[in-house]
């Protein structure tokens, strides 16, 4: 059982130059990564994405690098041409869509700092990128520990409430039978006070609270509880288990609304709503894990 929140980081250097690698994560439904590099590094970004999505199911990951380019090394200005002919193509397209005076010159397209970069030599790209790689499966080592250990925390907390759960689920399987028998008895009262008169038909009484006993009976519905509880229980070992779990306190919190409406009992309900209370709480819980 993992977390999806965690942090990681690491730090290399290669000559003069020092880099700094991070890689954090929160919750998403999905999986998620954005990659932050500087532009020069930009080719490293799907390695970077594999490495994460490889070892996570879930979240939204942010993975960093931070460093200036190489010193006292040879290094080459080199342009983006690509980025350069669709600049020049949407400033002439907005030129002539807006009648704009003035030329579309050199001095124009130079001020597009993003055209421009240093690109290392290829020996200087591969050694670093191999420290990089090197650090960033560092970072994520980190991470998923920190992962894990939060998921550890987050399924102690589970366990203990789970715990009462199914003791308040035990407590209101109790407190059925009262329902039909409180119903029984206060009906046979109503009718003596009505009649005024200790005789009246006890098979129409039965009758009346067989009926009752039939719409009011939740014995499926605790059933369906317990069963819900067990297989938290197995999802808990599975990984990653947060949709699953996320989808049974869902249906458990059906099952205590039906629960609510048929029992017509105040003990039952007050017991319904302190259920969902705690349930809410483990769902808030379960939503943090991947």
């Amino acid at each position: 059982m993992k977390s999806m929140t965690g942090f990681g980081q690491a730090q290399y250097s290669l000559g003069d130059n020092k880099f700094m690698v991070e890689v954090r994560s929160v919750n998403h439904r999905f999986c998620e990564v954005k990659i932050r590099v500087p532009q020069q590094y930009s080719l490293w970004e799907n390695a970077i994405t594999k490495m994460v999505k490889e070892r996570f199911a879930r979240g939204y990951f942010e993975a960093t690098l931070r460093g200036g380019g190489l010193k006292e090394r040879a290094r080459e200005l080199t342009l983006d041409f690509s980025l350069a002919e669709q600049y020049l193509s949407a400033l002439r397209e907005l030129k002539k869509k807006f009648h704009l005076p003035g030329p579309i010159d050199v001095r124009l397209v130079a001020g597009c700092r993003e055209l421009f970069y240093f690109q290392e030599s290829e020996e200087d790209q591969e050694g670093l990128w191999k420290k990089t790689k090197k650090a960033f499966a560092a970072t994520i080592d980190q991470l998923e520990e920190m992962r894990i250990a939060e998921g550890k925390a987050i399924e102690k907390e589970l366990r203990k409430r789970l715990k009462s759960v199914v003791s308040a689920i035990k407590k209101i399987e109790a407190r059925a039978p009262m329902i039909i028998k409180n119903y029984k008895r206060k009906l046979r009262q109503k009718v003596a006070e009505l009649t005024d008169s200790q005789k009246f038909n006890a098979d129409r009484i039965e009758q009346e609270v067989v009926i009752y006993a039939n719409r009011c009976d939740i014995s499926e519905e605790v059933a369906r509880l317990h069963s819900h509880h067990d297989r938290f229980h197995e999802f808990m070992k599975q990984e990653p288990c947060g949709r699953r779990l996320d989808f049974l306190l869902q249906e458990m919190n059906r099952e205590l609304n039906t629960i609510g409406a048929k029992a017509n009992d105040a003990e039952i309900s007050e017991r319904v709503v302190e259920l969902k209370c705690e349930l809410e709480r483990m769902r808030e819980q379960v939503q943090n894990l991947e």
